[in-house]
């Protein structure tokens, strides 16, 4: 093959649209997303199990919150892609929806601080020596379910985020 074909076969070669790049970043998240629930769920939400767990597995402990917040960069991301797409439907409504999306993010990388504060409670019981660790086992288990109550208050403005998206899909009629 000459060297203008193999050129004219690269230029004729579509590009990655938009919704090509959102809808990537969008199944990313959903799938580290819920990955990270899966094993959060299994092993850290065990009731008096999760404090030893968290210390015994460490490297999973923090796999799992790379994961949530690569999942929330990547939800972040599709918003910003999505935004740009449904501006000249409803630049308002695409607005908004980019709004409650954000809202979303920004509360589940707060949750995550709760994530780490177990672990730091946890890891400090570990070197203070403390006799009775039942407390601080129950707080870090306190700041696991405090980061669960916060996920799901961010779970909630990405549904109103995706009911708008889905509003902004629906064809209107012309009057």
């Amino acid at each position: 093959m000459s060297v203008a074909v193999m050129t004219e076969r690269i230029v004729e070669a579509p590009p990655l649209s938009t919704a090509n790049f959102a809808g990537a970043f969008y199944v990313t998240s959903i799938l580290l997303g819920g990955a990270a629930a899966f094993v959060r769920w299994r092993l850290f939400l065990s009731g008096d199990a999760a404090a030893s767990n968290i210390l015994s597995h460490q490297q999973l402990f923090w796999t799992v919150l790379a994961a949530d917040l690569i999942s929330t960069s990547c939800y972040f991301a599709a918003t910003l892609l999505f935004y740009e797409m449904f501006k000249p439907v409803g630049k308002r409504l695409a607005w908004l929806t980019a709004l409650f999306s954000f809202l979303g993010c920004t509360i589940a990388t707060f949750a995550s601080l709760f994530h780490v504060a177990a672990f730091v409670i946890l890891r400090g019981a570990q070197y203070l020596k403390i006799l009775d660790l039942e407390p601080l086992r129950a707080l870090a288990l306190m700041c696991l379910s405090l980061r669960a109550h916060t996920y799901n208050i961010s779970l909630g403005f990405v549904g109103l985020s995706s009911f708008l998206i889905f509003v902004l899909l629906v064809p209107r009629g012309t009057k």
